[in-house]
């Protein structure tokens, strides 16, 4: 009876110790059942041991319904979220479309049109030829503003809408959660592979609860690019580390996975192209060290550069694409390693081959940015980040903590789940010993590429997360996979350099089933996940979340402003009455064009101190009826101290200073009177919004 019960209370051990054996089938020897690099520490085996089974399709079978379970429970977890949050049920239509903020609005604006145009034929000319979004240019919306979700979704809901929520954000909100996840699913199933074991994923995807603000953004910001995107990156990242594998061959099969996942990730976020190059870089830096071939280098190369220009023709000819950093890695990627394939055989010829990347992409970026500067914002925020540079758009992205470094006290909270200590562990081991393995040349192919690989991804990942707080949902979850790697056959060899130079057998194996179990429960235990999760559970909406002014701005816009009038004013605003009233405006925050920043820089002068007669001239010039003040970024104050009229009074791009005065108030300051204004007449005042039209 004693043995019964212990072998009973054993029982999660004893499944865990025989993930491998029982789900990734039988090995190709006999007695390698476990891939090392430092021999096998379960068996006998010698140290060239090839790798294990084939997953099964018990451990696929495993892995859908344990991962179906996460995105379903992630489904209605985060959704929960949002509701007590924002009290978003007890909304009204209008009011839910109040909570979108800025770019939010913005994009989802086009979403709208698609719906309500007379026919799909309309629906799709207006998009082409837009006139509402930057007034008075005529723009390709599918080619700026990567709104692909949107047209799709659109015109899905026009050919479902009698059986579809009456609505359409409801419908939008509903794809989204769903895609949040789907991400869960993929995340679990992605972990579980790399480990094979899908109790891996169990530990990554409790993880993912204790974190989920760090994991996703659709709780407090539901239509940004990042949540349609991300969902599939992961997918994209599993993938990828298939192909560097030891043993998986390129294929075509595999090379359409990696184009699709890719493609999916792509199409909707304007700055995924930047995530991807670090994963060019991640792959390169794992060729250098001798981890990955130069034969599967070049066919990720050529599967990016095909996906690519899938993305660009779809979106029908995006510049920033096109002259984007991640397309010119790729080329030099591919004339670095097909002009001298001999280096290749060599640590010093590979690292040659990096170097002449870097010339490569550095000699092509510095060409194209004569011609095309679609992307030039982001690298002078990186220049700001590393040296002392600013003008006006580093100062408005910089201006708050979005675009900032992550804070010391985000960085702290984290400890609270136990992610730092449990990723800091791992990390240590495994750089320990692929660092042992290059330094006595045991570093090859055959010896974990993918695992190589995800560390330095993951590495990457979590500095640019650390530099820039908005990505965050991409670093915190390549931190949370190298955190669930303790049951990988690649730790356990790791770990056995712990106790002697060769493995010590079932001791390693028991002290990391040990170990997982007990990570598993603390995690579960943790202040982080009781709070993320179980607290949630009980909790009832209490009041929503109602943006009064907003609304009773909008109401008087749609009474008051005639139909084909146009609105100048603080984009953010703006994007809000372009999707409520569907009145022209003439900038929006999507500011991945040179032309829309210097033309934010203009029209920032309403913050700067400038006399009324050039505010007058500056919007007239854009046929501009009305506009809409706001008190927010008047009485505004940089983390740095200072005022939205020292930003507005920087450099633009081309150099061009603002014309500020120092004997002269601000003009958002000035408007506020009536007295003081001959050029406009305030025909609305509801603090903190004001409508002067323009005499």
């Amino acid at each position: 009876l004693d043995r019964w019960v212990a072998g009973l209370l054993l029982l999660p051990a004893k499944l865990l110790s025989s993930s491998h054996s029982r789900l990734m089938g039988k090995p190709e020897k006999q007695k390698a059942k476990v891939r090392t690099e430092l021999g096998d520490p379960f068996t006998d085996a010698p140290e060239d041991a090839p790798l294990s089974g084939k997953p099964t399709r018990l451990f696929w079978l495993s892995c859908a319904l344990l991962g179906s379970l996460s995105g379903v429970f992630a489904f209605f977890v985060l959704r929960r979220f949002r509701d007590l949050d924002t009290g978003y049920p007890m909304l009204t239509p209008f009011e839910k479309r109040l909570g979108l903020y800025s770019e939010q609005s913005f994009y989802y604006s086009f979403y709208e049109e698609v719906i309500h145009a007379p026919s799909v034929g309309t629906a799709l000319h207006n998009l082409l030829h837009d006139d509402r979004s930057q007034y008075p240019e005529v723009l390709n919306a599918i080619e700026r503003f990567n709104i692909y979700p949107e047209v799709v979704s659109g015109l899905f809901y026009r050919v479902f809408q009698a059986v579809l929520p009456a609505d359409p954000l409801d419908f939008m909100a509903l794809l989204l959660f769903l895609a949040a996840g789907f991400q869960y699913l993929s995340y679990f199933t992605v972990v579980s592979y790399i480990t094979q074991s899908p109790f891996s994923g169990i530990v990554a995807v409790m993880f993912c609860f204790a974190y989920p603000n760090m994991v996703t953004r659709i709780n407090t910001s539901l239509t940004l690019r990042e949540n349609y995107s991300v969902p599939f990156l992961w997918t994209q990242i599993g993938v990828v580390g298939h192909l560097f594998r030891a043993g998986t061959s390129p294929s075509r099969a595999l090379g359409l996975a990696v184009c699709g996942a890719t493609y999916m990730f792509m199409v909707s976020w304007q700055f995924s192209q930047f995530i991807l190059l670090l994963q060019a870089v991640a792959a390169t830096g794992a060729y250098v060290l001798n981890y990955v071939t130069r034969e599967k280098l070049l066919f990720l190369a050529t599967c990016h550069i095909a996906t690519v220009a899938a993305v660009v023709a779809t979106t029908l000819g995006n510049t920033m694409l096109l002259s984007g950093l991640f397309l010119v890695s790729l080329l030099g990627i591919q004339v670095a390693l097909r002009t001298v394939p001999g280096w290749a055989a060599s640590f010093w010829g590979r690292l040659g081959h990096g170097v002449l990347v870097l010339a490569f992409v550095g000699a092509v970026k510095v060409a194209l940015s004569h011609v095309v500067e679609d992307d030039g914002h982001v690298f002078k925020i990186l220049r700001a980040k590393l040296f002392n540079f600013e003008d006006f758009m580093v100062q408005l992205y910089l201006c708050g903590p979005t675009y900032r470094g992550m804070n010391m006290g985000v960085l702290y909270s984290m400890f609270d789940g136990y992610l730092p200590q449990v990723a800091g562990a791992v990390t240590l081991l495994l750089a320990a010993k692929i660092l042992k393995e290059v330094a006595t040349g045991q570093n090859s192919p055959q010896r974990s590429p993918d695992i190589v690989f995800h560390l330095i991804q993951a590495f990457l990942f979590m500095g640019l997360a650390a530099s820039i707080q908005r990505l965050s949902l991409v670093g915190i979850p390549c931190v949370i996979l190298i955190a669930s790697l303790p049951l990988s056959a690649e730790f356990i060899g790791a770990a056995s350099l712990l106790f002697r130079p060769r493995p010590v057998g079932r001791k390693v194996r028991w002290a990391l089933l040990l170990v997982t179990l007990s990570l598993i429960a603390v995690v579960a235990n943790s202040e982080r996940f009781q709070g993320g999760i179980l607290d949630y559970r009980y909790a009832k909406i209490t009041s929503p979340q109602r943006e009064v002014e907003t609304g009773n701005l909008m109401k008087f816009i749609n009474r008051t402003v005639p139909m084909d009038a146009v609105v100048s004013g603080d984009p953010v605003i703006l994007s809000m009455v372009k999707l409520t009233t569907g009145r022209k405006i003439t900038v929006h925050p999507h500011v991945e064009n040179k032309r829309i920043r210097q033309k934010q820089h203009e029209l920032f002068q309403l913050y700067n101190r400038v006399p009324e007669k050039e505010i007058y001239d500056m919007l007239k010039q854009w046929d501009t009826a009305y506009l809409v003040m706001s008190y927010g970024p008047c009485d505004v104050r940089c983390i740095e101290g200072q005022g939205m009229d020292y930003v507005a009074n920087s450099a633009d791009a081309d150099g061009k200073m603002g014309n500020g005065r120092p004997e002269l108030e601000p003009f958002c300051h000035v408007c506020r009177h009536q007295e003081n204004l001959r050029l406009f007449e305030i025909i609305y005042h509801e603090p903190p919004f004001q409508v002067l039209k323009l005499l």
